[in-house]
């Protein structure tokens, strides 16, 4: 069994929102937006659809993660199926998903007018077996 642990590798601060990847701040110190992680369609373990699951215990029980639900930073998920009713991860040898990237720009009123906005997002997803 294996789980994956996304980190934002901005600094704290560079994103409104718990649940979202920031971006760089611009040249006023303002956060210019942030970016989420969908899993848009089920993915896939060694050919057979199963759910993404969360842990917000490190892995001492697993809840199954909405599919509408982004890929939230620093929450261990992993993939499996439900038996007897509780959510369980599953040893898997080839694990297929696509990852769909969406990104939100704050408002520009706090952004300066003469530049460019940095859009520019940093993640690492650590393996963890």
């Amino acid at each position: 069994m294996y789980a994956l642990m996304p980190h934002d590798n901005r600094p704290e601060g560079q994103s409104y929102t718990p649940w979202a990847f920031g971006l760089k701040k611009s040249s006023l110190n303002q956060p210019v937006g942030a970016y989420w992680v969908d899993v848009p369609s089920p993915p896939l373990a060694d050919g057979v659809p199963v759910y993404r699951l969360h842990s917000v215990n490190n892995g001492a029980s697993w809840q199954v993660s909405n599919p509408d639900e982004p890929w939230t930073p620093d929450i261990l998920s992993a993939f499996g199926q439900r038996v007897g009713g509780s959510p369980v991860p599953l040893a898997i040898k080839d694990l297929t998903l696509s990852l769909e990237i969406t990104n939100i720009i704050y408002q520009t009123r706090y952004l300066p007018a003469t530049e460019e906005p940095p859009i520019d997002g940093s993640a690492t997803f650590e393996l963890r077996y």
